[in-house]
């Protein structure tokens, strides 16, 4: 019986997927997961980073991962909280943390400042781009729908006095948690749009660390972030790639705890020159197939290649996408 999992960006993974070998890498994330589910004090943060040329299958890895961790859920009957998400260079921080707020509300995840400030940033800013990710969220938000039908009565309305009104009386939990956010509720009235773009990747990390030390779930929580060289732009006029992703690595990922970070990448995460992150960051390189593994490969999704499998090992050196491509060619020909 497949097993499948649907995201709202259109990923559909399942069980019955034709994956082999990579034993090794994924048997080291589950064993610093196992040792992370022990911590019950202080918390380490913790990145696990695949790495490797394009083809490679870093990708498959993650989703592999993602569906063992389905399992694990099954297996433990209490629900892992995991959030997949495919990056791409139009993705900005907001698109991002979006997609996470969305996925993680599966599993009841709250993030009532993050709207409040997502819902202010598209009342005062006149990004059209900005607008239109307000515009994702509010179906999926009673808290931005309130406020929207407030501001539709009221154009100069201040979030602090306004937002306990918008509230209905049975969203009790959310009231009790932005009664302790009353400071930042009176900073976000008063912020210009630069400053609150700055600012809501804190209050995104607020949120998800209140979700995930108030119950929400004993086992820590796996973010997987595939493609995180997508990120990485180009310096104007330099030849070179700024590798500095400040609001994910000194915001989100320094201060949330019981959460596991998962990526892909084409390079190492140059972090852990940086001796604070000595104990944090685990790079590990994917490797192309060998012989073996490549014939066994063409075994499990029943490629026959006659008797051209040692000329197809010295031309594609063991890449999967290269195998895949060279496999279609032949069959063609």
């Amino acid at each position: 019986e497949l097993m499948k999992i649907n995201f709202d960006n259109g990923i559909v993974l399942t069980k019955s997927g034709k994956f082999i070998d990579r034993e090794q890498e994924r048997d080291f994330f589950w064993q610093k997961y196992d040792e992370l589910c022990e911590i019950t004090d202080e918390w380490l943060v913790t990145v696990i980073n695949y790495w490797g040329m394009g083809g490679i299958g870093k990708s498959q890895i993650l989703k592999k991962l993602l569906i063992e961790a389905e399992e694990k859920t099954f297996e433990c009957r209490e629900e892992i909280p995991l959030v997949y998400v495919s990056l791409s260079e139009q993705d900005t921080p907001i698109k991002i943390m979006n997609k996470m707020v969305n996925m993680l509300k599966k599993f009841d995840f709250i993030f009532p400042l993050y709207e409040v400030a997502i819902f202010e940033l598209g009342r005062v800013s006149g990004d059209s781009e900005i607008r239109k990710e307000v515009k994702s969220i509010e179906e999926s938000s009673v808290l931005i729908s309130s406020l929207l039908e407030w501001s539709a009565v009221d154009s100069n309305i201040a979030i602090g006095g306004t937002i306990f009104k918008a509230l209905d009386k049975s969203a009790k939990f959310v009231r009790m948690y932005l009664e302790n956010k009353k400071n930042d509720l009176e900073k976000i009235d008063k912020m210009l749009p630069e400053e609150l773009e700055n600012v809501i990747p804190s209050y995104f990390a607020k949120d998800l660390y209140w979700n995930l030390t108030n119950g929400k779930s004993t086992y820590p929580a796996i973010v997987f972030l595939d493609k995180v060289e997508s990120l990485r732009k180009r310096i104007t006029g330099i030849d070179e790639i700024d590798i500095q992703i400040s609001w994910l690595k000194d915001i989100l990922i320094t201060q949330i705890p019981k959460l596991v970070w998962v990526c892909s990448s084409r390079e190492e995460l140059e972090w852990h020159k940086n001796d604070e992150w000595n104990d944090s960051i685990y790079n590990i390189r994917v490797n192309p197939f060998d012989e073996k593994w490549m014939m066994e490969y063409f075994k499990v999704n029943k490629m026959d290649i006659g008797d051209f499998k040692q000329e197809l090992f010295e031309l594609t050196k063991g890449v999967p996408l290269f195998l895949e491509i060279c496999y279609e060619l032949y069959q063609k020909l």
